[in-house]
């Protein structure tokens, strides 16, 4: 869905596709909600047409997953996904530590280049996702059930910004 956004910025169906498949993606795997949340906050700051583009396909993109959720497995499916879980502040602070004790350094590498860089819209958006995939790991690690995979999306989003830093270092050395 980011590929098919930033193909061609700011085009309306490139905004509606994108949209489409970050809830398609929701489907598979419901806990990756950093990057659309990273999207909708990057659009609003800097498009927005595109953000009002994007609120209302994806809008009609969840009503519409929903929907056929509904039509195929009944309030069943519902069920599952809604049905209550133990949460516990102890676990969620001591996965949080422990994933976010293995990621010091490229953390670091990439908020130093938001801090560097921060009206880049590319360093803007990676920025955007780490802060959102992080808050969203953190807060589902209390759960039951989960895992340290739920850190996945902040990795993601560090190895962008380990990119754009390697991009940005080209330029500051003047090899790019």
């Amino acid at each position: 869905g980011l590929l098919v956004l930033l193909a061609r910025r700011g085009s309306k169906g490139h905004v509606i596709g994108a949209a489409a498949l970050m809830v398609v993606a929701g489907l598979i795997r419901h806990n990756l909600l950093g990057l659309p949340l990273a999207v909708t906050a990057w659009l609003l700051l800097n498009d927005r047409r595109a953000f009002g583009i994007w609120l209302a396909a994806a809008s009609v993109a969840v009503a519409t997953a929903l929907a056929l959720l509904w039509l195929l497995y009944g309030a069943s499916a519902f069920d599952n996904i809604l049905s209550q879980r133990s949460y516990s502040l102890l676990r969620m602070t001591r996965m949080a530590r422990s994933a976010l004790q293995n990621l010091q350094i490229p953390l670091a590498a990439s908020l130093f280049l938001v801090a560097v860089q921060p009206r880049n819209p590319r360093i803007q958006l990676v920025g955007l996702y780490l802060a959102s995939s992080i808050l969203v790991s953190v807060v589902f690690a209390g759960g039951a059930g989960t895992g340290l995979n739920l850190f996945f999306d902040p990795m993601i989003a560090l190895s962008m910004g380990a990119g754009l830093l390697l991009q940005q270092a080209g330029r500051w050395v003047g090899t790019e």
